[in-house]
């Protein structure tokens, strides 16, 4: 029988060495670099789904908030870093919607701000662009304006691209085919 004294341990079990570590290190960065591109596109699909069904949910809303006010509901892409609210066509950076009491299409001195969204502001690429200016929302939830179309746009990704298209009552309905009911090929 032999005793082991206590407190010593074997100086080969004692943990891993530096050598190891970095094997180790090296094959998590490999895996890692393999997986990129497709958290990318997770990303972006994501962020279309989220940024599709917003823009649904502020039309939807802005049609009750125009029937409860009798007022007509106004929106539009505007500049993020601008006070001023002039409407536009790319939405990328700032989604509004607000009351048009006045009826002129603008946010004019006494109207207030009924919602904004800020769908990508500094995220690069991603687009988000309205074939019309602004959509103005009549209290009995009819458009104003002609029918149009909201296109969620990822360059490099086109097999992600969404139209939201709204119609002449006010109802969206999200497409991933183009105007002519092809499938959108560019952003």
């Amino acid at each position: 029988m032999s005793i082991k004294s206590v407190g010593k341990r074997d100086s080969k079990a004692a943990g891993f060495t530096l050598f190891e570590l970095m094997i180790v290190l090296s094959i998590v960065a490999v895996i890692s670099s393999l997986a990129a591109p497709s958290m990318q596109r997770t990303w972006v699909k994501w962020t279309s789904d989220k940024t599709v069904r917003d823009i649904v949910h502020l039309v939807q809303q802005s049609k009750a908030k125009a029937a409860q006010l009798g007022e007509p509901i106004v929106i539009c892409g505007a500049e993020a870093r601008v006070a001023e609210i002039k409407c536009q066509k790319v939405w990328s950076e700032r989604v509004v919607a607000f009351v048009d009491a006045d009826r002129d299409g603008r946010l004019s001195a006494g109207e207030r701000l009924y919602r904004e969204l800020y769908p990508f502001v500094d995220q690069g690429a991603l687009q988000l662009i309205s074939n019309r200016k602004r959509y103005k929302i009549r209290p009995n939830g009819t458009l104003k304006s002609t029918p149009g179309s909201v296109l969620f746009c990822a360059p490099g990704h086109v097999s992600l691209a969404k139209r939201v298209v709204i119609d002449r009552v006010g109802r969206t309905r999200v497409t991933a085919l183009n105007s002519r009911g092809k499938p959108i090929s560019r952003c």
